[in-house]
């Protein structure tokens, strides 16, 4: 209700990532934040997070991926993201360790992906 208050006329979706009620590159800029990602126990559900997004994100158009380490979503690495966007056509740009810009390392408490859309899967 807050949301709608400040945002009148704005349309608030809510949905499952893994199905989003989105036409086909209906999107240049997708964000994703906080622990939004990771929290499936399957790396099948992540997957399916991710072609999804890739479906709704026009080329050219970008994700930023705010993923936060902690102990009750999956763990990945910074290379298993680079790995995973880029099954689904996305190039890593740009990674930062918070939301000030700074390096990510492995004090870190969140994982900032900034990535490209690059090609159309499977191309």
């Amino acid at each position: 209700d807050a949301a709608r208050t400040s945002l009148p006329g704005t349309p608030l979706v809510r949905a499952d990532m893994r199905r989003l009620p989105f036409r086909d590159a209906a999107f240049t800029l997708v964000v994703n934040l906080f622990m939004s990602f990771g929290c499936f126990r399957e790396n099948s559900h992540h997957a399916e997070v991710l072609k999804e997004v890739s479906r709704v994100t026009a080329l050219g158009g970008w994700l930023v991926l705010d993923f936060l380490n902690a102990a009750r979503v999956r763990l990945f690495e910074p290379r298993d993201f680079e790995v995973m966007l880029a099954d689904f056509g996305f190039r890593v740009a740009d990674v930062w360790g918070d939301y000030d810009g700074t390096a990510l390392d492995a004090a870190s408490p969140r994982a900032f992906f900034c990535a490209r859309r690059v090609m159309v899967r499977g191309c």
